[in-house]
């Protein structure tokens, strides 16, 4: 299975670990359902490499909002967790604007 979307990630110290090349992480997006309203996921992800690097210092930066890409083979102990392959940062530039609540993805 893949996954593809644009979400934020955060790291919980007593949940997610890391290690000097690769680390856990939560990623948190917002997709439709088949009834057209959106509902959140919350998808345990890994990252090796320089994906790994790319998230520690996303992570550092405070700014969380990102794009990525991941697969998983399948559930291991019954738990899903997402490798990703590609993951980049998202930010949004410009002046602060209000925002109606219909147009939030959650």
């Amino acid at each position: 299975m893949q996954i593809k979307g644009k979400g934020y990630i955060n790291f919980n110290k007593d949940f997610n670990k890391s290690g000097d090349n690769w680390i856990n992480f939560s990623f948190t997006d917002s997709y439709k359902n088949k009834e057209g309203e959106y509902e959140r996921a919350y998808v345990n992800m890994v990252a090796f490499g320089e994906n790994a690097e790319a998230v520690k210092k996303i992570l550092k930066s405070k700014q969380t909002l990102v794009e990525l890409e991941g697969f998983t083979s399948g559930a291991y102990k019954n738990k899903l967790e997402f490798c990703v392959t590609a993951i980049g940062q998202s930010i949004v530039k410009g002046k602060a604007k209000d925002v109606k609540e219909v147009d939030l993805p959650y």
